[in-house]
């Protein structure tokens, strides 16, 4: 139903018009029926309560108008499983449309009773569907095959063997809408009985390229964990020949014969690998889906080459379709990039020289610019760490993005963390910021260089000193006890002349005890673990004035965090007392274990690792577990690779099972007549034509021939017998006037034969064409049995 007339039915939200409702119902006019169901699925899918109307609706399900039938079966769908007596009234008409003459009909009337969750019809439905697997439409087979899911949900243990079994029967047909529905039963169904695809593999991988574009993705998913079940892995030899970054132009001409190919992804294509042929035969059977338009085929296909195929054949075929996605929908673009992400962490070399695909715009989405990012701090080496560092020091100009900027410092840490060589250059930019970016901004670039810090503090001394001027100024909770825990840890590395280190550091302590209550429970402790730093610094000094100063500072904060609400730093602070000022001497004793104590104990561990690939690698790419990072409901992970691949010489002895003659009604019914093979039928029309128009040239070639036989017979005739009388030569003209007639004779025969021949090919035509309403049949050959009905009498 269009929504521009029928949305008016919408607006009636007023429940109290069920009277009305079921007049209409119960009308004999076919338009009020059709106006009240039309009100009911309104109001179904607005919320509303139409549960009371179910024994109205189900009485219409024998209409005979399509459109009715549609919407009454909508409704039983949605309300069979609450109202199961009722909904039982129904099924002897489903049997019965399911010999309707019409396909769309028989596959909709299986479509729906499969739908109905009432465990008593379970039976009902498995013999409807056993029905339906022999039907000469592969529309209706294709819904036998997804009625086949539907039972087995309802009762899988009991059930599995039998759809198992169905499924069987379904991989054997021939036509590749069927094909598609079967595999994806089967990956429903029982995805690791392989032995169902032993003798189909190779005809799975000829038909892949002909089937609908959801059945290649059911196929693919299928054969994936086939290829990782039954083939040697083909990473074992694997290496890439990878040119240098800097190679003249001049050595490689002169290193390569002329005629070798260089790709511009940097590879060089080597030696291909020994695989086994059936591996080999479905490499090169999805390789050519990698141009289609869909998103979905392609990152399948990538999925697909990336866990079977060598790494160098995947590099130089699926590179290139995996960005052409990039350039579609956001949403299409963000699946992408989710999977590039993981091959880029797995192989960062092959997409060194399309760093420009990941570049940022300002008008991407949030969600593509953050998966952008962590490609960029992935695909940094030492060639190409300057061209992502320039981009990340244009992104934190960004305007009113403060989330952004806090990623793209984030990324700028994890690149430097990877390359040392660039963490001076690195902290300088931030240090830029720290100056005039925004608060977040300022506590995210103190956090990122508290990391980069721990890598190599003797070189970053002044960093140290910058940190600790900074503290009064900062208000982040996080940000302050990173200095704190910086002032701290590299108290050693502060300047030593004239005492400046431990003033600094008694300075930071004072900042902080002064809003001691104020301050979150992280910055407490940290300020409890500077506090002890700084004692055991001033226990070896020789200035006793300075040392006692301090020494009320650290009691002063110890008798605050005393009497905190925290438990944590309540129990932190009693540690502490009872170290330091415990009359026994154990100060040499803290001392001595302060490493231990106050060392990787109390290390502040920043990570700066990205929320996008953390265990991201652990799922199969394009998943639903993969882009949430979780593991969902059904999820199975791949099957490791086996030590030793089946032979070809056994597949062979699998895959020569005589398939054709299990199809029986399906293979020579359905694939020859309604199926895949529709070129090759009309093939053999077109064939049948051309030998029909060679014998009718044949014989009017013949005739042109006797004619000029009897007209030299004639003119002997008259040679030899000048005087012959007029009565002879009147019954020469009556015999050429008979032989004209049977020449006419013949003709109209020719063309009688010809005008048959073109209405068997309308009949024909008219077969293959589906119908559009219940009142056009598809045309049933004359050989077929029409199949016998069984009905169960619940009522």
């Amino acid at each position: 139903m269009s929504l521009g007339g029928d949305s008016k039915y919408f607006k009636e939200t007023n429940t109290g018009k069920f009277d009305e409702i079921t007049k209409q119902l119960d009308s004999n006019n076919f338009r009020d029926k059709l106006v009240g169901m039309k009100k009911v699925i309104a109001m179904a899918s607005s919320g509303k309560e139409v549960e009371p109307l179910f024994p109205y609706v189900v009485k219409n399900v024998v209409t005979k108008n399509v459109e009715l039938k549609k919407l009454v079966y909508m409704y039983l769908v949605h309300f069979a499983e609450q109202k199961q007596e009722e909904a039982l009234l129904s099924i002897n008409n489903f049997q019965k449309d399911l010999d309707d003459k019409n396909q769309f009909l028989r596959a909709l009337a299986l479509r729906v009773m499969s739908s109905l969750n009432v465990q008593d019809i379970t039976t009902v439905i498995l013999v409807g569907i056993k029905k339906c697997l022999h039907d000469m439409s592969p529309y209706v087979r294709k819904a036998a095959a997804l009625g086949i899911i539907k039972v087995f949900r309802q009762n899988p243990d009991e059930l599995g063997a039998e759809c198992a079994d169905l499924i069987g029967e379904l991989l054997k047909d021939n036509n590749t809408m069927v094909l598609g529905a079967a595999v994806h039963a089967f990956n429903e169904v029982c995805p690791t009985n392989y032995s169902l695809i032993h003798p189909v593999f190779r005809k799975l991988c000829r038909f892949l390229v002909d089937c609908d574009e959801w059945g290649q993705c059911s196929i693919m998913q299928m054969l994936l964990r086939y290829g990782r079940a039954h083939f040697q892995s083909p990473f074992k030899s694997d290496a890439y020949k990878k040119r240098a970054f800097y190679e003249d132009d001049d050595d490689t001409e002169g290193n390569h014969d002329g005629n070798q190919e260089i790709f511009d992804d940097g590879f060089e294509p080597g030696a291909e690998m020994e695989l086994d042929q059936d591996h080999r035969l479905l490499l090169k059977s999805t390789a050519p889906l990698l141009k289609t338009n869909n998103s979905a085929v392609v990152l399948m296909v990538v999925d697909l080459h990336f866990y079977l195929a060598p790494k160098q054949e995947f590099a130089l075929k699926c590179v290139a379709p995996l960005l052409r996605i990039l350039r579609f929908y956001r949403e299409n673009a963000y699946i992408g990039l989710m999977s590039v992400s993981t091959i880029a962490r797995e192989r960062p070399e092959i997409f060194a020289n399309h760093l420009k695909d990941f570049f940022i715009y300002s008008t991407d989405p949030a969600y593509v610019k953050n998966l952008k990012l962590e490609i960029l701090s992935l695909l940094a080496t030492d060639e190409t760490v300057h061209s992502i560092l320039k981009e990340f020091r244009t992104y934190v100009k960004f305007p009113n993005e403060q989330d952004f900027v806090n990623n793209t410092v984030r990324a700028m840490g994890r690149v430097a963390s990877r390359i040392p060589e660039v963490v001076e250059s690195c902290i300088g930019t931030l240090m830029n910021l720290i100056t005039k970016g925004s608060d977040t901004i300022v506590a995210e670039s103190i956090i990122v260089i508290h990391q980069l810090l721990q890598q190599n503090p003797e070189d970053n001394k002044k960093i140290i000193l910058q940190m600790a001027i900074l503290l009064d100024d900062i208000k982040i909770p996080v940000a302050r006890a990173s200095i704190a825990y910086m002032i701290g840890e590299y108290i050693d590395y502060l300047p030593s002349k004239e005492g400046i280190g431990i003033g600094v550091a008694a300075d930071a302590l004072r900042i902080l005890a002064k809003d001691f209550v104020k301050e979150d429970d992280l910055v407490k402790l940290q300020a409890l673990n500077l506090s002890t730093k700084l004692y055991l610094k001033v226990a070896n000094t020789a200035d006793v004035k300075k040392s006692e100063q301090i020494n009320l500072l650290i009691q002063y904060v110890l008798n605050l965090a005393r009497y905190d609400q925290s438990y944590d730093v309540r129990d932190r602070a009693r540690f502490m007392r009872n170290i330091l000022f415990n009359p026994k001497g154990l100060v040499s004793t803290l001392h001595e274990k302060s490493d231990d104590i106050f060392g990787a104990n109390t290390k502040t561990s920043i990570s700066l690792n990205s929320k996008f690939v953390e265990d991201r690698a652990r799922f199969i790419l394009g998943t639903l577990s993969h882009i949430l990072n979780h593991s969902t409901d059904g999820y199975l992970p791949l099957p490791d690779f086996p030590p030793e691949t089946l032979n070809y010489e056994d597949r062979n002895v699998l895959a020569s099972t005589d398939v054709q003659a299990d199809v029986g009604a399906i293979g020579e019914t359905s694939s020859d007549l309604f199926s895949g093979d529709i070129d090759d039928f009309y093939g053999e029309e077109e064939e049948e034509e051309e030998e029909d128009d060679e014998l009718e040239g044949d014989a009017e070639f013949e005739e042109e021939e006797e004619e000029e036989e009897e007209e030299d017979d004639i003119d002997n005739f008259y040679g030899e017998e000048e005087e012959e009388e007029e009565g002879e030569e009147e019954e020469g003209e009556e015999e050429e006037e008979e032989e004209e007639g049977e020449e006419e004779e013949d003709e109209e025969e020719e063309e009688e034969e010809e005008e048959e021949e073109e209405e068997e090919e309308d009949d024909e035509e008219e077969f293959m064409k589906p119908s559009s309403s219940s009142k056009s049949a598809v045309k049933t050959p004359t050989s077929a049995k029409k199949p016998t009905t069984t009905t169960f009498d619940f009522y």
